[in-house]
């Protein structure tokens, strides 16, 4: 929900590894799990974007804090993720994960996810003349 903008800035705080393409309109459009503990969040996972029509969505903003980690916290919000857009009959569901982060990638197979082709991430510039 919009109400949990401020906590999950918070969250992602300064972070390294915090997600690095949020933005705060996909809460609105979005699907999106949290795990709190004693009121703070802890973890949460959501969506990038849901193509309704052509049933498709992309997980994307998953993130635990780094005193969290290891307890299971990633899979639960993002299986409430999954859950939550099967319901919504989204028949493909994607997400990206660098190959090299093991952790990650245990935690997206162990729900399902298997992959499917590498890419690459860099900055690129456009020139106009």
């Amino acid at each position: 929900e919009r109400g949990d903008l401020p906590d999950l800035v918070a969250l992602f705080g300064g972070h390294p590894d915090r997600p690095d393409s949020f933005d705060p309109g996909q809460l609105e459009t979005g699907a999106f799990f949290g795990i709190r503990l004693d009121g703070e969040l802890v973890a949460v996972a959501g969506t990038h974007v849901i193509g309704r029509r052509a049933r498709v969505a992309a997980i994307g903003n998953v993130f635990t804090h780094p005193e969290y980690r290891r307890r299971g916290f990633a899979a639960r919000a993002s299986a409430s993720v999954i859950e939550a857009l099967l319901r919504e009959e989204i028949e493909t569901i994607v997400l990206n994960v660098a190959m090299a982060n093991g952790p990650a990638l245990a935690l997206y197979r162990g729900l399902g996810f298997m992959p499917f082709c590498g890419y690459y991430e860099g900055v690129g510039e456009l020139k106009v003349e």
